[in-house]
């Protein structure tokens, strides 16, 4: 939660809030984040490079590709290389 929604708001109103965000680290925006990075500094980029320089663990990396994929964040060149939308 940012700054506004947990300081402010409990300020304002004496209202706390009851949820708080999920952990970051290892998280699949974390695992998307790491390669749009890579794409945006590398142009283009093959699984197995998202795999090594990424950091993301094997078993995750078909379904973070796809959801990248679905959500028009990067678009396939062929087999396993992966860019940008143009």
């Amino acid at each position: 939660m940012d700054y506004g929604s947990l300081v402010q708001t409990v300020e304002a109103t004496g209202i706390k809030p009851v949820a708080s965000q999920s952990k970051f680290k290892g998280s699949m925006r974390d695992y998307r984040g790491r390669i749009l990075k890579f794409l945006t500094k590398e142009g283009k980029g093959k699984r197995e490079l998202f795999l090594t320089h990424c950091a993301i663990p094997e078993e995750k990396i078909e379904e973070v590709l796809q959801v990248l994929v679905k959500d028009g964040l990067i678009e396939p060149l062929g087999k396993d290389e992966y860019q940008l939308p143009l």
